[in-house]
């Protein structure tokens, strides 16, 4: 399975939580319904009270080291001499950078 389409999967089961407990069905109701346990449907309704949102919250990932014009100075350089070392870039983004 891809991973696009299990995550595409989550958010459909987190639609149709949600759209049963609209419908006044209890969470164990809902669990039996979706294949979860009670305590997964109670925390995405929970999520969905506090934040108002079915999708997960951006900014949950690892944060990038360098910016955005470090990278196109390191494509540049790259584009220009495709040859160029690993080693060589690294230092000339490192002496730059800081």
């Amino acid at each position: 399975m891809e991973n696009g389409s299990s995550k595409r999967n989550q958010y459909d089961v987190r639609k149709f939580v949600l759209r049963l407990f609209k419908e006044g069905k209890s969470h164990r109701e809902i669990a039996q319904n979706v294949g979860r346990s009670h305590t997964c449907v109670q925390k995405i309704i929970g999520k969905f009270k506090s934040d108002g949102l079915t999708e997960n919250k951006s900014g949950r990932r690892r944060k990038c080291i360098l910016s955005d014009v470090t990278k196109i100075k390191i494509l540049k350089e790259i584009k220009l001499n495709p040859k160029v070392s690993e080693v060589k870039v690294a230092a000339e983004t490192l002496s730059n950078h800081w």
